[in-house]
């Protein structure tokens, strides 16, 4: 089960120096659960990170990360940083994927 907690909200009316007809809210949340498997970090908390589009009160997009890491201050880092760059729910897969190659 996990808990869902918005960090950072925010609406975009511009982009690209155009004016949207509707505006955009972006939710940037902190999802909040136990491991739920084996290994050194069963049953600990684990914090995973999501993003949802909403145009006129009606969620248009919503993706999120399960199990991002272990610490909860590191995942807030991390919801910050992608609201401060306005990710969209789409661009989060790809920019997930950059930070585990930047890992390795």
């Amino acid at each position: 089960m996990y808990q869902k907690n918005i960090i950072v909200k925010k609406t975009i009316d511009k982009t690209g120096g155009y004016e949207l007809d509707r505006p955009i809210e972006l939710e940037y949340y902190l999802l909040d659960s136990k491991a739920n498997y084996g290994g050194k970090h069963a049953g600990e908390k684990v914090y995973g990170i999501g993003i949802s589009k909403k145009v006129s009160d009606s969620c248009f997009e919503e993706m999120f990360v399960r199990d991002f890491c272990c610490c909860k201050e590191t995942a807030i880092q991390a919801i910050d940083h992608l609201a401060n760059h306005d990710v969209t729910p789409m661009g989060l897969i790809d920019i997930y994927e950059d930070i585990l190659v930047d890992e390795r």
